[in-house]
């Protein structure tokens, strides 16, 4: 799959809903091109997103993880599982967890989350513009995940030790 193409998926992967409308793709990875281009531009893209899934899966799965509708573009969020949902989805149970009083519940969901944002999130060096504001509420995040696992673990008698990653997984 070509940079564009990857671009494009990763895009999809990490709305919230897990689709974009055909406009808004344009306009965020084609913006300087005509409408004509940028519709043949995104239109190969899906083709190409379709062989890449087809190769993985097989041709007769893709439609059940990438469809191309008429007005957006769909990823099935129930059958793909992205480390960033997953980071969220742990760091939103730990809170509850830790306003509710569940201590060992949250400790266990922070450490999870923190774990996933060290070895599994790579924004890469070069973050495109829409990226930006999710990795920046996932740094947030993480920083409170870190103080708050850190609290935890104090407040249990539990040492922190290399395992939990505290000083390299604050990194944004």
């Amino acid at each position: 799959m070509r940079r564009m193409d990857r671009r494009v998926f990763q895009y999809l992967l990490l709305t919230p809903e897990g689709y974009a409308t055909r406009e808004e793709l344009q306009k965020i990875f084609w913006p300087d091109q005509d409408a004509k281009v940028s519709q043949l531009s995104l239109r190969t893209a899906c083709s190409n997103i379709r062989k890449a899934l087809g190769a993985l899966l097989g041709a007769d799965e893709t439609a059940n993880y990438f469809a191309v509708l008429e007005k957006t573009l769909n990823v099935n969020l129930e059958f793909v599982n992205v480390d960033v949902r997953r980071y969220i989805a742990h760091v939103r149970s730990a809170n509850i967890a830790y306003v509710s009083g569940d201590m060992n519940t949250a400790r266990v969901h922070f450490r999870r989350a923190i774990a996933i944002y060290r070895g599994h999130i790579g924004w890469g060096d070069e973050r495109e513009a829409w990226l930006e504001p999710l990795a920046s509420e996932c740094a947030e995040l993480q920083r409170g995940a870190i103080e708050r696992f850190a609290e935890l673990s104090r407040l249990s008698g539990v040492l922190l030790d290399n395992d939990a990653g505290l000083s390299s997984a604050s990194g944004g």
